[in-house]
């Protein structure tokens, strides 16, 4: 990851505040365009702080299959069973991003 981030292949910034069209707007009051985010999900189950309609279900977890979401260009990756049992592991999470990588390789997003 750090050989990434030194090749700017991977950008990092702080928190997201705001997310309109194809705007991300960060804390530090920079901005990016996107055309996918993937939202790795890690260890916690806690999707409160996600703000756009259709995203969650009424008990406030992601509405996806495998991943991808009704909102064009927006997937979730390390979901418990998102594709298989093992899809919340690191041992099983690389076939899950394979696919969501397949998928937006293919897609017009």
């Amino acid at each position: 990851m750090k050989r990434a981030i030194k090749q700017e292949k991977v950008i990092s910034k702080r928190r997201v505040i705001y997310g309109g069209g194809t705007t991300i707007q960060f804390e530090a009051d920079s901005t990016l365009q996107m055309q996918n985010i993937i939202w790795a999900t890690g260890f916690q189950l806690d999707y409160s702080w996600i703000d756009i309609k259709g995203v969650l279900d009424e008990q406030g977890n992601p509405l996806h299959k495998s991943g991808v979401t009704k909102i064009p260009g927006l997937y979730f990756l390390g979901l418990s069973w998102q594709s298989c049992r093992s899809s919340a592991l690191l041992l099983g999470v690389g076939k899950d991003a394979q696919h969501l990588a397949d998928l937006i390789r293919k897609s017009d997003y």
